[in-house]
């Protein structure tokens, strides 16, 4: 069967960039591998294995549109996966780099293959208080911690950072898009997040008056010049509370750029509000 493959030009070595043409899958639930994942951002052709024995038996390399995975096939397979994290510094816990074990390495070259600018395994206060570098160019700190007994965990979200599970790589490059609005990728607070959180994060903005009391809003996309952090604390600032879950109820969603277009479906079919990042500017500048 190999050689059949290497007499059609099918390259059957490493997954790297200029390595392999495909990688063929068993039948069933596709497993996230890191061979996966990695030919996913590589724009790899990747196949259920009886695409390899229906080929062999016509004597030519079929279609592969039709073994696509059906995984796969319910996402936006073609998109570029290379960009995936651009802009973004993408940081493990200690614990959760811990828990990777010997694989770490494997998930840090994932993920700077889709375009991270930094990766890494960070504590609370190294993400808390990034270099000089880091804020001058503006890029966004994503955390990712372990669920259950990771103390950095909870020292960010004392200090109103968002952290993810480690799905939310996985997830993201299945889906071809950035996942960080999905709620169930987000790891619930603790009642004493706030009391493990040191040194307190910088203030945004904060004003004497309260525009946004009592108002639940979401925000979906990215807002320009804030990071997912100071958006949290902008709002929490001017009264209002910040939600990560779509759901009726909402006062506000603010739609920044490049939101997911199925977050946009999601929000006509609930009927909620929707203002833009100038309109949400001149909500929090006008007194209470």
């Amino acid at each position: 069967m190999k050689s059949f493959l290497k007499n059609k030009a099918v390259e059957t070595n490493n997954l790297d960039k200029n390595g392999s043409n495909f990688l063929c899958v068993g039948p069933g639930e596709l497993k996230t591998t890191a061979k996966l994942l990695m030919s996913l951002v590589h724009r790899k052709k990747i196949v259920t294995d009886s695409w390899v024995t229906d080929s062999h038996k016509a004597g030519y390399l079929l279609q592969t549109t039709d073994y696509l995975p059906p995984t796969l096939a319910a996402t936006n397979f073609d998109v570029d996966r290379s960009t995936l994290f651009q802009g973004k510094n993408i940081y493990f816990t200690p614990a959760q780099k811990k828990a990777y074990g010997e694989g770490f390495k494997g998930m840090e070259n994932i993920v700077k293959a889709a375009g991270a600018d930094n990766v890494g395994s960070r504590s609370a206060k190294d993400i808390i208080k990034p270099g000089y570098e880091e804020v001058a160019i503006g890029l966004e700190a994503i955390a990712i911690g372990l669920e259950d007994g990771d103390n950095d965990v909870l020292a960010l979200q004392g200090n109103n950072f968002t952290v993810y599970k480690k799905d939310l790589i996985s997830s993201s490059i299945l889906a071809g898009e950035l996942q960080t609005d999905d709620p169930n990728l987000v790891i619930p607070r603790k009642d004493d997040a706030k009391k493990a959180g040191k040194p307190k994060s910088k203030t945004v903005t904060k004003k004497s008056a309260k525009p946004l009391k009592g108002h639940r809003i979401l925000v979906t996309g990215k807002l320009d010049g804030l990071t997912r952090r100071e958006v949290t604390q902008l709002i929490e600032d001017n009264g209002g509370i910040s939600e990560t879950k779509l759901e009726q109820g909402l006062d506000y969603v603010v739609v920044g750029s490049k939101p997911g277009p199925k977050k946009l479906e999601e929000i006509e079919e609930l009927g909620l509000p929707t203002i833009d990042q100038a309109e949400f500017t001149r909500m929090i500048s006008e007194p209470e």
